[in-house]
């Protein structure tokens, strides 16, 4: 008779709130703050002349409660997902926390909505604006994760998700900037992207009809070249968008050709957030924060491999 191998509760959760997924939120946040420090020049400078050790305690500060408050909301969308997949986890993916019986579903229920509370808690100290952002980003990930099964075009909806991570952490610290939104257009895009493509992960074989969008992310994230800043590092800029597409395209291979496994291409998508934050962060003139945002990606990366991110 073989016992079963027990795992450990923080392992459970780590496993719910897909932790191996936590750097891309850092990421994203410090894009967010970053890309309105750029198009508004009444503000101080976050990290000024692209040092990131210019930063001073107060935006420290800032910033580190609006990684808390984001990645905690976060972490509540992805086990509210698991709570909302449980009947189909039983019969699709039964070693996942619910039913395996790690986890109960009230308990998984409550943990989100103990997470989310914990989450919109500081944005009440960033004004209406941040806690507007922060409501309609709650009930976007309450609606994701309930509908997603029924309907294909709730993709669009993981995808404003994601770009209210960006929003969010940028209204946070300044007023509403037109031209601030750039990063989270483009990451609602690459997101639904991913998300559709994702579809097929469990899909038994099914080749997605958006696997050939894949190919063209790169130039997706691209776009983002016509808002760099004149001051930015051109050789270091063209450094990581080579390295962020070569990785994204290794991730495109990796779902479409012969040995095709659309789940490690989605993982290695997922980490290509922390590629495409630096690559973003490198466009703003803001080179340190860049090699944060690479770093990022190793331990996004090397997380994947302990803990799934999907």
């Amino acid at each position: 008779m073989t016992r079963r191998k027990s795992v450990s509760p923080f392992r459970t959760w780590a496993e719910l709130t897909r932790i191996s997924n936590a750097p891309t939120v850092l990421t994203n946040v410090l894009v967010g703050v970053s890309v309105v420090s750029y198009w508004r020049t009444d503000l101080p400078q976050w990290g000024g002349d692209g040092v990131l050790c210019d930063l001073t305690g107060h935006q420290w500060i800032i910033t580190a409660l609006l990684v808390l408050s984001l990645l905690l909301i976060y972490s509540a969308g992805m086990v509210l997902n698991d709570w909302a997949d449980r009947e189909y986890d039983r019969s699709h993916a039964r070693r996942r926390p619910i039913p395996s019986g790690r986890v109960g579903p009230q308990t998984a229920l409550l943990g989100a909505i103990v997470l989310l509370l914990a989450g919109a808690g500081p944005m009440l100290l960033f004004g209406p604006a941040a806690l507007l952002a922060t409501a309609a980003l709650i009930a976007l990930v309450i609606a994701y994760d309930l509908l997603h099964r029924s309907h294909p075009w709730t993709a669009m909806l993981m995808g404003a998700c994601r770009a209210l991570v960006y929003a969010t952490a940028a209204v946070a610290v300044s007023a509403v900037e037109p031209r601030a939104w750039w990063p989270a257009i483009i990451a609602l895009l690459y997101t639904s992207v991913l998300t559709l493509i994702a579809r097929t992960e469990r899909g038994g074989g099914r080749r997605s009809p958006f696997l050939w969008t894949a190919w063209f992310l790169p130039l997706l994230i691209a776009v983002g070249l016509f808002f760099r800043s004149p001051s930015a590092h051109m050789p270091w800029t063209v450094i990581v968008g080579c390295v962020m597409g070569a990785w994204l395209l290794r991730s495109a291979l990796i779902a479409s050709g012969r040995r095709r496994h659309v789940g490690r291409a989605v993982l290695g998508w997922l980490s290509g957030f922390c590629l495409i934050d630096a690559f973003f962060l490198a466009l703003l003139d803001q080179p340190c924060l860049s090699v944060l945002a690479l770093g990022a990606w190793l331990v996004t990366a090397i997380s994947h491999t302990r803990i799934s991110g999907t």
